[in-house]
C-alpha cells in the first residue's frame, strides 16, 4: 500500500488547542476578548468576570493593552516597562489585560523608563516589581508602636540642607562634584552633602547628575544614591513619599530572644493587617475538613517543647501553626526525630539542643501567638521509609494550611538563625527638619535581588514547593559582606503574601504579571487555572527550569521534592500528570525538553558520566520511589531547557492517541519510520559525549562521493555511540512544528523524540521504546504512517 510509505504532509498535523476546560483568553475579537473553553463551574467564571470588570484586570493568553503604555513581561531575557509613544493599545506579548485605573499607580512615564532599564540591568526575566505607597499602615503602626519613634533620638538632625541640597529636594536637578560639600550657613557643614559624598564613594562614582524623584535620590537614571522617608509623626509635604524611618530596633548587642521579640512587632502587625483586610488564608468551605499535619512541635511550654500527634489537635476551625522552610546541614541530621527517639521527643526536647535557626523558629512562634510548629526534620521520623513516603504525599498541604511560613532565606545551613546581620546604622540617616523627612544611605530593600537571585535558601530543590504553596511567608535575609561597606550586612525582612510584598523598610512592592504574580497566589493555582492555556504552559516550562537548576543533595529526590507541587495542579486542573509533564494540551511543549550541556558529571550525585539517575534495585518498594520513565526529565540530573517557547504558534502532530497511561508512567504514541538509518555526528567532535550535547543528523547520499548531507539536529540525553548496532536510531514520535512553517515543504523541520527499541520485560512486546533524545528532522525523511508504542 502506496501511502504507507508517504513522507510527512500538512494533513499529519492540526492547530494546537488553545484553551483548557477553563479560562478566557484574548484573541483578537470586536469585543477583546472571548470565551475559550467552558469554566469548571459558572460560580468562578462569574467571580472572575466580576473581578476583573470592576478591576480592570483581564487575563489573556498574550496580550497587554494599557492606555499609552505597554507592558511586556515575556520568558524570554529582556523584561520590564516600556513607553509606547501613547498609543492607545499597545501590543505586548504577557498575560494580563490592565485597565487605565493601573496606569494611575505606576506614576510618571520616566519613572516607567527607569523601572524597565533597572529590570533589564537585572535580567529579570519573568516579573517587574513597582512600589507603591503603603502610608496608611504606616501611620497605624507608628501610632501604635511608639517604642518605634523612640530608636529615631540617635538620628542627626539636620534644621536645613544647603542650597544644593534643597533644590534638589524640590524636584531640581544638581552636579555632585566628588568631596565637594555644601554649607548650611557660613560655618556648619551639610550632613546631606556629607551623606551623599560617603554613599557615591561606595558606589565608586565621581561626578554625578543627581536627582529626587519619588522619595529617591537617583544618580541618572537607574542608580539608587539615597532613599527618603517620611516623618511619620509630621508627614512631609511630598504626596508620594513613604512613611518611616528606614530604622529598625537594633538586633545587636540584646539577647536572642529580645532581638526576636523587637522584630515581631512588624511582623505581627503585617499578619493582622492581612488577616483583616486580605483573602490570603481564604475561607474554609462548610463541607472542608481541616487539615493538620501528622505530627507538629508544641512550643507553648516555656521549659520545653515536645512532639504531638495531629490527632490531638483542635482543628475545628483552622490548626494556628507555623511553618519553617530551612536549608539542612550536619547539626539538622544530628537534631532529626528517628525511631529510637521520637517516644522521649514526645514527653520534652530540650530547646537549647537544637540549631539556633530551629530555637529562634520556636521564639517567633511564641511571638506571634501560635502554639505549633512544623518543621520537616522532626516532625518526620527520618529513618522510617514508610513514614517519609506517606508525608512526603502531604508535604503540599502541610505549607498550604498553615499559618505562615518562617524562611532562613540567607542561611546555609540550621546553624545560623534566622538572620545573621543588623538593623542598619543610625550613621546612615539624617533628618531633616525642615522637609520633615528621613534620608537614608542604608541598602535598600531589593526583594527580586535578595529573594530571588541571591537567597541561598532558594537554590534549593525542596524549597519551591515550599514557597509556592505556602500562603504567607516571612523571608529574613541579610546580605553577604562585600565592598560597599559594613551596612550592607543589614538584615531585610520581606512579608509576602498574595497582594504584595512589605519590606521592613516600610516600602510595599507589588508585581506586574510574571512569574511571582503565579507564585504569590495565596491560593495556588487558582491564577493559573484563569490564566489561559499559553501562560500556563509558560508557566509551566519555566518552573520546571527553574526547578531543574537547584540542588539538591540526593538526586533520587527529584520527584519527591516537587511531588506536592505537581499533584495540587493536577488535583485543582482535573487533569492527570505524573514525573514533570501533564495530560492534554500541555503534553506535547513538555515533552520537548532537552538537557543543558556543560555541566560536569561529577557534580551529578547518584548519577554516572552522562547516564540517567542511579536507583537501588528495591527502589519502589517499602515506600520508595520508582525510577522515572526515559521520557521525563525527572530521569536525568542537572539543568534542562524546553525547546518550544511562547514566541510563537505551535502545530502538533495528529497523534490521536498520544495521551499518558493511567499507570502514569507509560505514554501511548505512534511511531514513526524514518526513510533510512542515520548517523550521528557530534559538532563537539567526538562521539561519545555527556547528555545535552548536539548531533547533526546526516543522510548518505546516492552518490560515488559519499558525502553526507544534515538532516536534522539530535541532543542526545545520556552518552551516545553512533557506530554502535544497539544504538541504530530509525524510530521517532513527531511532536510538532512551529505554525509559521508549512509541511507542505519538504525542507520544514519538525520537533520529534527519539526512540531506541526497549522490549517490555513481562511481555517481550516489540512496541515498547525509550527515548534517547529530542531534537528536529526535515520532514520529508520521516514516513506518514505510524504504529501504536508505548514509551517508558
Amino acid at each position: 500500500m502506496w501511502w504507507r510509505w508517504r513522507t510527512l504532509n500538512a494533513d499529519d498535523f492540526r492547530d494546537e488547542e488553545n484553551k483548557f476546560e477553563f479560562g478566557w483568553e484574548y484573541h483578537g475579537s470586536q469585543n477583546g476578548f472571548s470565551h475559550r473553553g467552558q469554566y469548571a463551574s459558572k460560580e468562578i467564571g462569574d467571580d472572575y468576570l466580576r473581578r476583573t470588570s470592576i478591576a480592570g484586570f483581564l487575563m489573556a493568553a498574550d496580550f497587554v493593552f494599557f492606555g499609552g503604555v505597554g507592558l511586556f513581561t515575556t520568558s524570554a531575557a529582556t523584561t520590564g516597562l516600556a513607553a509606547a509613544g501613547g498609543v492607545t493599545g499597545a501590543f505586548v506579548p504577557t498575560g494580563m489585560f490592565i485597565a487605565a485605573e493601573i496606569k494611575k499607580k505606576l506614576a510618571t512615564r520616566e519613572e516607567l523608563k527607569r523601572q524597565a532599564e533597572l529590570a533589564k540591568k537585572a535580567n529579570s526575566s519573568s516579573t517587574v516589581w513597582y512600589r507603591e505607597l503603603d502610608n496608611n499602615f504606616a501611620l497605624a503602626f507608628f501610632r501604635h508602636h511608639k517604642q518605634y519613634m523612640e530608636h529615631a533620638d540617635a538620628i542627626f538632625q539636620l534644621d536645613a540642607p544647603c542650597p544644593d541640597c534643597s533644590r534638589m529636594l524640590q524636584g531640581h536637578e544638581r552636579v555632585h562634584v566628588a568631596g565637594s560639600v555644601g554649607k548650611c550657613s557660613d560655618s556648619i557643614t551639610c550632613h546631606l552633602c556629607v551623606l551623599i559624598n560617603h554613599k557615591m564613594a561606595h558606589l565608586g562614582t565621581d561626578t554625578q547628575l543627581l536627582k529626587f524623584q519619588k522619595g529617591v535620590v537617583w544618580s541618572g537614571d537607574t542608580t539608587h544614591v539615597l532613599q527618603a522617608f517620611s516623618d511619620p509623626q509630621k508627614p512631609a509635604k511630598h504626596p508620594d513619599i513613604q512613611v518611616g524611618i528606614d530604622w529598625q530596633p537594633p538586633l545587636t548587642g540584646t539577647s536572642r530572644p529580645t532581638q526576636l521579640a523587637s522584630v515581631c512587632v512588624l511582623v505581627k502587625a503585617w499578619l493582622r493587617d492581612c488577616d483583616d483586610h486580605h483573602e490570603c488564608m481564604g475561607k474554609p468551605r462548610s463541607n472542608e475538613t481541616a487539615f493538620a499535619p501528622t505530627r507538629l512541635i508544641d512550643v507553648s511550654s516555656s521549659s520545653a517543647i515536645r512532639l504531638v500527634e495531629g490527632s490531638q489537635v483542635d482543628v475545628s476551625n483552622r490548626p494556628d501553626y507555623i511553618t519553617l522552610s530551612h536549608r539542612w546541614g550536619p547539626s539538622t541530621t544530628q537534631a532529626r526525630t528517628t525511631r529510637a527517639n521520637i517516644s522521649s521527643r514526645r514527653t520534652a526536647l530540650l530547646l537549647t539542643s537544637l540549631p539556633q535557626t530551629f530555637q529562634d523558629a520556636v521564639t517567633v512562634t511564641r511571638q506571634l501567638g501560635k502554639r505549633y510548629l512544623w518543621i520537616d526534620s522532626l516532625c518526620l521520623v527520618q529513618d522510617d521509609p514508610l513514614d517519609v513516603a506517606r508525608e512526603l504525599k502531604v508535604m503540599g498541604q502541610v505549607f498550604a494550611s498553615a499559618y505562615c511560613t518562617l524562611a532562613a532565606s540567607s542561611s546555609t545551613d540550621a546553624d545560623h538563625g534566622l538572620f545573621t546581620g543588623s538593623s542598619g546604622s543610625s550613621d546612615s540617616i539624617v533628618k531633616i527638619k525642615n522637609f520633615n523627612m528621613y534620608i537614608s544611605a542604608n541598602p535598600p530593600s531589593d526583594f527580586e535581588t535578595h529573594i530571588n537571585h541571591c537567597s541561598p535558601l532558594n537554590s534549593r530543590a525542596w524549597v519551591l514547593q515550599e514557597r509556592v504553596l505556602s500562603r504567607r511567608t516571612i523571608h529574613f535575609f541579610t546580605p553577604p559582606p562585600s565592598s560597599s561597606g559594613p551596612t550592607n550586612l543589614r538584615t531585610h525582612i520581606y512579608f509576602e503574601c498574595g497582594t504584595s510584598v512589605r519590606c521592613s523598610d516600610f516600602q510595599q512592592l507589588k508585581c506586574l504579571p510574571g512569574q511571582d504574580f503565579f507564585i504569590s497566589d495565596p491560593q495556588f493555582p487558582k491564577r493559573l487555572y484563569s490564566a489561559g492555556v499559553t501562560r500556563t504552559v509558560g508557566f509551566l516550562q519555566w518552573l520546571f527550569e527553574e526547578y531543574s537548576r537547584r540542588g539538591v543533595t540526593d538526586e533520587r529526590d527529584r520527584f519527591n521534592a516537587i511531588l506536592g507541587l505537581t499533584a495540587k495542579m493536577e488535583t485543582y486542573f482535573g487533569v492527570g500528570g505524573r514525573y514533570g509533564v501533564f495530560q492534554g494540551v500541555c503534553l506535547p511543549r513538555l515533552l520537548l525538553w532537552r538537557r543543558k550541556s556543560g555541566v560536569e558529571p561529577d557534580s551529578w550525585i547518584g548519577g554516572s558520566l552522562g547516564g540517567k539517575i542511579e536507583y537501588p534495585p528495591n527502589d519502589g518498594e517499602d515506600g520508595k520511589i520508582k525510577p522515572p520513565p526515559s521520557w521525563s526529565w525527572m530521569a536525568y540530573p542537572g539543568e534542562i531547557e524546553f525547546l518550544v517557547k511562547l514566541d510563537g504558534g505551535f502545530r502538533v502532530a495528529t497523534n490521536d492517541d498520544l495521551f499518558m497511561q493511567a499507570n502514569g508512567r507509560q505514554i501511548k504514541f505512534k511511531a514513526r519510520t524514518l526513510t533510512a538509518n542515520f548517523s550521528c555526528n557530534p559538532c563537539s567532535g567526538h562521539y561519545w559525549n555527556t547528555g545535552g550535547q548536539e548531533f547533526d543528523i546526516c543522510l548518505k547520499e546516492d552518490d560515488e562521493s559519499h558525502r553526507r548531507r544534515a538532516v536534522g539536529k539530535l541532543w542526545a540525553d545520556q552518552t551516545v555511540d553512533p557506530h554502535s548496532t544497539e544504538q541504530t536510531i530509525n524510530k521517532v514520535v513527531v511532536i510538532g512544528h512551529e505554525a509559521k512553517n508549512n509541511v507542505g515543504n519538504g525542507g520544514t523541520m519538525v520537533w520529534v523524540i527519539f526512540l531506541k527499541s526497549a522490549p517490555n520485560k513481562l511481555w517481550g512486546f516489540s512496541n515498547y521504546y525509550e527515548r534517547i533524545g529530542v531534537g528536529k528532522l526535515r520532514a520529508d525523511v520521516i514516513y506518514g504512517h505510524g504504529d501504536s508504542g508505548i514509551l517508558e
